[in-house]
């Protein structure tokens, strides 16, 4: 056992990142079977510590990750570099998305709570805010795991981020991002789009409409600068799918919003607490559900 890990620290390279990303990955596994991550180790790192050394690195600690980790992995490739990703806002998007499965004797945020907790254990992600009891509040991505995060995203149609010039018109994407104004690409078919999310000004003459996303499940406006108006979350009736809306209101502090009933079952959000806070008073509420049994074309 010791004379495998000796041999796996010594193809590190000295390079601290290696060396946390596959001790991380060594913990979850039994010693009987660190021979096939040893294997499968770029033996260039040793001598040759460069980039695309590391980057073989952490897409081996990816593939290593179990099945339910992946898409919640790759799901942060959503947000710009460099962003601090607050863990409630990430955990409650993958709950929407359905990502988190259900859990024996644990509610599905703390389930979700778990998986973040494993990336981090893994090194994919790095905390980055701690309360006065030790809680991680949120976490950041490395650039060398965003790199690879980004990639695969690419490679597996997982995340379409705007102004992307190696994006075809024929991919269909399942989550579309805007970053900082950037033009996204014309041609997309957002029909199979379950995730929209917006940072900064989304340039609204080239993006999609809300009938056209029809699939999608979440809507993340709460970094677009623009603020989310009355017409926008009128607009949401189209959003048949919708399980989680985040929004920045006009005097500029963030809320979440309920979403009226009519537009379907499952329309509510996940956890309980989103219920309390309605973009809607009480008579609009009121009468927007009472049509519910005749949903707008």
């Amino acid at each position: 056992m010791l004379e495998t890990f000796d041999k796996i620290i010594k193809k590190c390279g000295g390079l601290p990142l290696a060396i946390i990303t596959v001790g991380s990955l060594l913990a979850t596994k039994d010693a009987s079977e660190w021979e096939a991550p040893y294997n499968q180790f770029p033996s260039e790192l040793e001598v040759n510590p460069s980039l695309e050394a590391m980057r073989k690195v952490t897409l081996m600690s990816y593939n290593h990750l179990p099945s339910h980790l992946k898409p919640c992995f790759l799901y942060l490739s959503i947000f710009p570099e460099d962003s601090e990703i607050r863990r409630r806002r990430l955990v409650d998007r993958w709950i929407a998305e359905g990502f988190v499965g259900d859990r024996v004797g644990m509610g599905i945020e703390d389930v979700g709570d778990g998986y973040f907790h494993e990336l981090i254990s893994r090194s994919l992600i790095q905390p980055s805010g701690v309360n006065i009891e030790k809680v991680v509040k949120s976490c950041r991505v490395h650039d060398i795991t965003r790199d690879i995060m980004v990639s695969i995203s690419r490679q597996e149609n997982f995340v379409l981020v705007a102004g992307d010039s190696s994006i075809h018109s024929s991919d269909n994407f399942r989550h579309a991002s805007f970053h900082e104004n950037k033009c996204t690409n014309i041609g997309v078919d957002w029909s199979h789009v379950r995730s929209l999310t917006i940072f900064g000004e989304r340039p609204v003459e080239l993006g999609p409409s809300f009938p056209q996303l029809r699939m999608l499940r979440t809507l993340d406006l709460v970094d677009a600068r623009t603020g989310g108006t009355q017409k926008d979350i009128n607009n949401i009736m189209h959003l048949h799918h919708l399980k989680y809306l985040n929004v920045r209101y006009l005097n500029g502090y963030s809320y979440i919003f309920a979403v009226p009933k009519f537009i379907g079952k499952n329309a509510w959000f996940t956890s309980s607490r989103h219920k309390r806070q309605s973009c809607f008073d009480d008579t609009n509420r009121d009468n927007q559900t009472s049509r519910s049994s005749q949903p707008p074309l």
